[in-house]
């Protein structure tokens, strides 16, 4: 451990730690950057804007929920924050340690510098309850935060870095959400990203073909979620498409890669595709739905094809969805390859419950994508109350299923 950051972590330990202020950041979008602490300077990348292509909601399937967004979405502000000595803990929160009565230390991450009305600027540090879950020498009680002293629980990473990482990172569909985004939009972040290595989590293959595909070249520092990392210089982007709300560029962006990939589909993959998690419940069942297989053997006399995208390659799973024209699946990190589809495409979700599905409905909505639901009934409590064990009307699927490609058709 460096000269002096044992103190500074002292200085940490046991403090009560409040979200940052963005304080006039977006009021003065076009000033560059801005101090919010003594460590932490803030720019704004783009401001909110109405979408200006939208996916529709079919008359499929179970009817819209009362929450459900009936008017046109708006993208969602954006900024992206450099830090200076400053101390990465839990999955994204980057920490100052700036000294004394209320001015600090200060939290920041991807989200806590969005302008009202996406975000509380005041929120305390409760409102992050699982930034630190992952990192055993950071605890939190209500607002106060308790850091561990142990110089081993400390990584220093002293070369310029651009930190990509978010909430849920070892899961695919939100890297697919959350990370993948912020990949695609690298050049945004301005001169003074250039050339910068990239931190962010290495933990499973497909992480890497995903950083192989959109970042080759870069060199990779894998973040260590269990430690917390002392970053001399960090370069962090928000959020890309919170809410899955997926900016008008971006979109762009994940078209172009898809088309790129397209000729690179396996021929044996066809365009009505049923995203199966048959192999995923006997590995791990989480969610399971507990009839799928007579989903699959109902929905075979239409044309749909079981694929299994934890069983392709990135490039092939890319290929696929841009290729497919109709996407039937259980709820699922399967589904959320559909950033992937071109606009038109038809997704049926089938869901335990609606739990998920006003992000989901965002998520087809921005990407233009004609989208139903279909919700199944609960028979289980499984691994939690947004995980349960489930099952499904097959022939009630089958039914909506056709109908969706016959609305495809028209």
């Amino acid at each position: 451990m460096p000269p002096g950051l044992a103190a500074r972590l002292g200085r940490l330990a046991e403090r009560d730690v409040t979200a940052a202020d963005p304080g006039d950041l977006w009021e003065n979008s076009t000033s560059g950057w801005r101090p919010i602490s003594d460590q932490v300077a803030a720019r704004v990348v783009a401001a909110a804007q109405p979408l200006q292509t939208e996916g529709q909601r079919l008359p499929f399937g179970e009817p819209p929920l009362p929450e459900e967004p009936d008017a046109s979405l708006v993208e969602r502000p954006r900024y992206v924050l450099r830090g200076r000595n400053v101390f990465l803990a839990g999955q994204r929160a980057m920490i100052d340690d700036m000294p004394g009565g209320d001015s600090g230390p200060l939290l920041f991450n991807d989200v806590c510098l969005l302008p009202d009305p996406f975000f509380d600027r005041a929120a305390p540090l409760s409102r992050f309850p699982a930034e630190f879950k992952m990192t055993p020498a950071v605890t939190r009680t209500g607002e106060r935060l308790t850091v561990a002293a142990d110089p081993g629980a400390v990584l220093s990473i002293e070369e310029p870095v651009i930190a990509l990482a978010s909430t849920e990172a070892r899961n695919y569909g939100s890297w697919l959400f959350r990370i993948l985004p912020k990949l695609l939009t690298l050049d945004q972040l301005g001169p003074e990203a250039e050339g910068r290595s990239l931190l962010l989590p290495m933990e499973a293959p497909w992480m890497e073909e995903i950083i192989a595909a959109l970042a080759p070249g870069r060199r990779i520092i894998a973040q260590d979620i269990t430690r917390i990392a002392h970053l001399p210089d960090v370069i962090a982007p928000s959020l890309v498409a919170p809410s899955n709300i997926f900016p008008k560029d971006t979109r762009k962006r994940l078209l172009s890669l898809a088309s790129s990939l397209v000729p690179k589909r396996p021929p044996s993959i066809g365009r009505r595709l049923y995203v199966s998690r048959r192999n995923w419940s006997e590995t791990i069942p989480r969610r399971v739905l507990l009839n799928e297989t007579d989903v699959v053997m109902a929905l075979r006399p239409l044309g749909f094809q079981e694929i299994f995208p934890e069983r392709l390659t990135f490039v092939e799973r890319v290929a696929a969805f841009a290729c497919a024209d109709i996407i039937v699946g259980p709820t699922g990190s399967g589904l959320f390859n559909t950033v992937f589809c071109h606009p038109g495409t038809v997704v049926l979700e089938l869901e335990p419950h609606t739990g998920f599905r006003a992000m989901h409905a965002h998520l087809y909505q921005t990407l233009g994508l004609f989208h139903a639901f279909l919700r199944g009934t609960v028979t289980g409590p499984g691994t939690g109350p947004a995980h349960p064990n489930w099952q499904i009307d097959s022939h009630k699927v089958t039914e909506t299923a056709a109908a969706c490609v016959r609305a495809l058709q028209l």
